[in-house]
């Protein structure tokens, strides 16, 4: 069981849902290139989506949907976690004290 630090620790790794993306398709056995022609978005779109330099907006999550029958609410919040979660790490790095002071 975990502990209350494991839960902690977990919950602050920003996960981006790309990496979901990537294992759905994988998992039916496609390529990118096919997965975006299917799901009628580009290629470039889905590689972006992919490496978290692009987000799962509501249109992009019903494509999706359409293809791997994941439900685009499930798209939707993994998005959102990862923007939270993301947007927490920054405000904690921002507010935390200098580690290392000079003397």
């Amino acid at each position: 069981m975990a502990t209350e630090i494991q839960r902690q620790i977990l919950s602050d790794l920003p996960i981006p849902p790309g990496e979901t993306l990537a294992e759905e398709i994988e998992f039916i056995g496609m390529t990118q290139q096919e997965f975006a022609r299917k799901a009628d978005l580009s290629p470039e779109l889905v590689h972006a989506i992919i490496r978290g330099k692009a987000s799962i907006t509501e249109t992009t999550a019903e494509r999706l949907e359409k293809v791997l029958g994941v439900p685009s609410r499930l798209w939707i919040n993994l998005e959102t976690r990862y923007q939270l979660t993301k947007s927490r790490s920054k405000d904690r790095e921002n507010s935390s004290p200098v580690a290392h002071q000079t003397e």
